[in-house]
């Protein structure tokens, strides 16, 4: 018989690769949230090179470019760093209608609602994730306000002040929409003699509880007028 041998998959220290490890259980990956092409993409350069720069392939091109002389002799180390970049660019590839619907069973997993809203929301965070089950982390604000208690700590003495400025601003707004909210933040800041991210920072966390997130803008989008200044107003500072 003909036949090859790929190299063994060790750990990063060196050491063999055993069911305890992390990466070593196929069953977890899809619980975590790994895309299948991506781990396929990611096993396939363990061992194999395509001899270019080129790490992101498809299934498709992966077995076009193929070939048992590109293999190594020597044994590949996993890294679950690199594994999740690589489902990363995997999941930023996805349109965002798939994006969605791939996503939307971790939300609902951790509790989320399935509306229309969400799904609306969900594209906007969709170059952030490395993981499908990172999502609910990005979104959880548009149905369940919590406070970050690092992150209020870090609020400046001013928040206060910066928000009721934001809120007299927004109320003059005749068509809302985030981005025309969005655009009163920086001529606020500079009138009243303070960096953008003064207003910007207790903003998100009124709005979001959390220090990242979307673009403000389509925070504010997503929540209207009259929740944006509902937040705002029972915000804890």
């Amino acid at each position: 018989p003909v036949y090859a041998h790929i190299p063994l998959i060790q750990n990063p220290d060196g050491s063999k690769m055993s069911k305890r490890d992390v990466g070593a259980q196929l069953g977890n990956y899809p619980e975590e949230g790994f895309l299948p092409d991506a781990v396929v993409n990611f096993i396939a350069l363990l061992g194999w090179s395509p001899k270019s720069d080129d790490e992101v392939f498809t299934k498709e091109e992966l077995i076009n470019l193929f070939s048992l002389e590109n293999v190594n002799r020597a044994a590949a180390k996993f890294d679950i760093t690199k594994c999740k970049w690589m489902n990363q660019q995997h999941i930023m590839r996805l349109e965002p209608g798939k994006f969605v619907e791939l996503a939307m069973p971790f939300c609902t997993k951790a509790g989320l609602e399935d509306t229309a809203q969400l799904r609306e929301l969900l594209p906007a965070v969709q170059t952030k994730v490395q993981l499908l089950s990172e999502t609910p982390a990005w979104v959880k604000w548009v149905q369940t306000l919590e406070y970050e208690a690092e992150s209020m700590a870090k609020l400046q003495e001013n928040a206060r002040e910066m928000l009721n400025l934001f809120v007299e601003a927004a109320k003059g707004i005749e068509e809302w929409s985030g981005e025309a909210a969005f655009q009163i933040v920086k001529p606020l800041a500079k009138a009243n003699g303070v960096k953008v991210g003064a207003m910007m920072f207790p903003l998100r966390m009124a709005l979001t509880g959390c220090h990242a997130g979307p673009g403000i803008d389509v925070v504010m989008q997503t929540l209207g007028r009259d929740e944006v200044l509902r937040r705002i107003e029972i915000f804890p500072c």
